[in-house]
């Protein structure tokens, strides 16, 4: 009898275990899908996500375990809930050792990643996206890989390293295109916006951005931060009432998701415009708004920008003690973050300066600003420089025209007291020469710094030649050229054969002689009317006006020729030999932008690579 039961007790076990394990495959299925829809913010998605956690067995497997960590880490991130990540974090360091899936363990460390970085600046928050990227399976095909490779992508281009960041767009691109997920589309197309935006193009990223709001909208979704962006970029072209309405529905939908990061951005926002506007108080309870939510919420950026915002209102209510101390505030913020903006806090020093009419250390500051941008300028800053120069500039003339105004004013003034007195006018008559000294002096140097920082800006550093932005803004220029005038362009792409492996064997610094050199030699090839210019790493691009494509390839064969000249002058280098290849394309009635016309050139210099480079093709 004993055994029967004993029997019985076990066949009810194995059967409890048997339904349980069946069960598991249907309900891992399900995560799937919710993780793949990563559509974290929709009333659907909760109402589905609630209807499986009913039906939870009471002990999940690990795997089972692990995706519903994901999915809770991705509705915390998305909401910008912080107080759930500790919790989230331990549960997922927990996890990984237990779960064998390596893309489930990938996924797992990203949304550890994003829940626990820690990094003090851009440069190391970017290595350590790269690290991880370095561990993702092969052929990987998931969400979370996605984001990371967007992530990747701005902050390359924010740090620019064009090519790095293009590159992880298109892979990103390349992954939307096999998941074919709406919801990741978005995110791409707000990443592109991100991404034009912090490159000065703003209609461009206008369009990025709406076009992630239409995918958000085909998913019933209204995400706050694509309408903030919207708002961010209608404000950057100047169309403030189009961007105080976005900003007015990006602040409801931040409401309605609880999102504080949005909030402190949008309120940041809505001050700006109402500062542009020259409503100070207004600006003022904005500022002051988004700066004790960011204090709240630790958004350290908006803590500083919010600080350094009010400067300008308050110096207009005539609160200078007040700017004195959020200037001082700002500058401790800007130390302790290392945020690199002290020309941006030396014009506002100046400009306090100026309005306690302290005029020569107002000037002093100003100099030490345009120096500060000075220092900074390098070749892969040159458009983060060239921005902050031109707003210097604007900002130096404006201040100038005021302290000009108020000068005037103060002379008639002791004009008047002093009109019997021949001495003074004389003192004063010292004083105005000065003044037009000063100024002239402040003219020169700022053409002066105009003109080297443009060179900079259009010229590569190695070469001396155009580089990427210049060569690729002139070809832009001939091709609307040629086609009003019906004269063929052609452009021709040159890459150098093996030149990693002139690195790897001789060293990066024979590298760049070889670099200098095929530059020198391509340029003495070319007739006076061709452009030539830097693409990046090995590859260069001619652009060959009022030329046939049979004219462009004589150009390229004497290239290539003289190619196989080039000697360095270096011990390590002495048995060195260069080659290249070559693409060549023609303009077509077809082009009227560039990337069409590169990307034929392209694909010929991948065939004349692959058909064992050294050689031409069209």
């Amino acid at each position: 009898m004993n055994y029967q039961l004993g029997l019985l007790f076990l066949c009810i076990i194995v059967c409890i275990r048997a339904e349980a394990e069946l069960n598991d495959p249907i309900l891992s299925q399900q995560m799937d899908a919710l993780i793949e829809k990563s559509d974290y913010s929709s009333d659907a998605f909760f109402a589905t996500y609630q209807q499986l956690q009913a039906n939870f067995p009471k002990q999940l497997s690990a795997e089972l375990s692990a995706k519903r960590a994901i999915i809770d880490s991705a509705i915390a991130l998305n909401a910008h809930n912080t107080t759930l990540y500790p919790e989230l974090i331990d549960q997922i360091k927990q996890l990984i050792p237990k779960v064998t899936d390596q893309g489930l363990v990938f996924d797992l460390k990203t949304q550890l990643f994003f829940l626990s970085s820690r990094a003090e600046n851009q440069v190391e928050y970017y290595q350590e996206i790269k690290d991880l990227l370095a561990q993702a399976p092969e052929n990987i095909q998931q969400i979370g890989y996605g984001y990371l490779l967007l992530d990747a992508a701005n902050i390359a281009l924010r740090l620019m390293q064009d090519e790095e960041g293009w590159h992880y767009f298109t892979l990103a691109n390349q992954l939307a295109i096999s998941l074919d997920n709406n919801d990741f589309w978005s995110s791409l197309e707000n990443s592109r916006g991100l991404a034009l935006s912090e490159h000065g193009h703003f209609e461009q990223a206008l369009a990025a951005f709406k076009k992630s709001l239409q995918y958000k909208k085909q998913l019933g979704v209204y995400h706050a931060v694509v309408y903030a962006n919207i708002a961010y970029n209608y404000f950057n072209l100047g169309q403030l009432e189009n961007a105080r309405h976005y900003a007015s529905i990006a602040l409801s939908q931040a409401a309605l998701e609880d999102n504080r990061y949005v909030e402190v951005l949008i309120k940041t926002l809505l001050g700006r415009i109402e500062k542009s506007q020259g409503q100070n108080e207004k600006a003022l309870d904005w500022f002051w708004q988004s700066l004790e939510l960011a204090k709240q919420e630790g958004v350290r950026d908006y803590i500083f920008a919010n600080y350094a915002d009010s400067i300008y209102p308050l110096l207009h209510l005539g609160k200078i003690d007040q700017a004195v101390e959020y200037l001082e505030q700002a500058k401790m913020i800007e130390h302790k973050e290392k945020l690199g903006l002290s020309s941006y806090l030396f014009e506002l020093e100046a400009v306090i300066k100026h309005h306690q009419k302290d005029y020569e250390t107002s000037l002093m500051l100003f100099f030490q600003a345009i120096d500060a941008i000075g220092q900074k300028y390098t070749a892969t800053a040159a458009k983060a420089a060239e921005q902050s120069r031109a707003l210097m500039e604007t900002q130096v003339q404006e201040l100038e025209n005021q302290r000009l105004r108020v000068e005037n004013e103060l002379k008639q003034t002791y004009l008047n007291e002093i009109s019997d007195k021949n001495t003074w006018l004389i003192w004063l008559s010292s004083i105005v020469s000065l003044c037009l000294v000063i100024t002239v002096v402040l003219a020169l140097y700022a053409r002066k710094v105009s003109k080297i920082n443009h060179l900079r800006a259009t010229t590569d550093e190695l070469t001396q030649i155009a580089n990427r932005r210049h060569i690729l803004n002139c070809l832009n220029r001939l091709i609307k050229g040629a086609n009003k005038t019906k004269q063929p362009l052609c452009i021709a792409m040159l890459d150098i054969d093996y030149f990693k492996k002139i690195n790897d064997n001789f060293g990066h610094l024979a590298g760049d002689l070889v670099l200098v050199e095929v530059a020198q030699v391509a340029q003495s090839c070319l007739r006076k009317h061709d452009l030539m210019g830097r693409l990046g790493g090995e590859e260069f691009l001619f652009v060959l006006p009022n030329t046939t494509q049979q004219q462009a390839r004589t150009v390229c064969e004497s290239i290539r020729n003289a190619l196989h000249t080039i000697a360095i002058d270096n011990d390590e280098s002495a048995h060195l030999t260069v080659s290249g290849s070559f693409g060549i394309s023609i303009l077509s009635k077809a082009d009227e932008k560039v990337e069409s016309l590169i990307q034929r050139a392209d694909t010929a210099l991948y065939q004349a690579k692959n058909n064992g480079r050294d050689q031409i093709c069209d």
